[in-house]
């Protein structure tokens, strides 16, 4: 009798150990799929990439500088409409940056000029555009400038979906 509950038991705890090992391997039978779905059309970057330096040369007190061409690229997804904007306003020779689209037309000074770029399009990554820009300082009334000092101002590239 001993043995017959013992054999009962053992092959109780063997169905037991096979059903465990079936319940295992039907829990690994599954995968979580992951996905982040991108819809294009709605999709919006708005980036711009600008000149690490602008260069205006020499400029002497009452004169203005040379205008410079400046090209700025749109690698983002949208039409832009671009503001540069002198980051210290109080800057008493940068405030005196004038900007013109084209050499035909009348300047803007900082903070009131801007430009539109188009959105890249046709597979291009990037679509283009330039303005020219000089320091006027003919009407300069800051503090007085000793001898010939280098300045250097920031300017941010303020760009916004047109």
């Amino acid at each position: 009798m001993k043995n017959v509950v013992a054999l009962s038991l053992i092959t109780l705890l063997l169905l037991l150990l096979i059903s465990m090992l079936f319940l295992v391997q039907a829990q690994g039978d599954t995968s979580i799929f992951v996905a982040t779905v991108i819809n294009n059309s709605v999709a919006e970057l708005i980036k711009v990439v600008v000149p690490d330096r602008v260069i205006l040369g020499n400029v002497t007190i009452g004169r203005s500088s040379e205008e410079v061409r400046v090209w700025v690229n749109n690698t983002g997804s949208v039409a832009v409409k671009v503001t540069p904007e002198l980051i210290n306003t109080s800057d008493s020779i940068f405030n005196n940056l004038y900007f013109r689209k084209f050499q035909t037309r009348n300047f803007t000074k900082i903070g009131e000029f801007y430009f539109n770029i188009s959105a890249p399009g046709n597979g291009k990554t990037y679509e283009d555009e330039y303005f020219w820009v000089l320091l006027n300082l003919t009407n300069y009334t800051g503090p007085t400038i000793i001898n010939a000092t280098t300045y250097e101002a920031a300017i941010r590239f303020r760009a916004v979906k047109q």
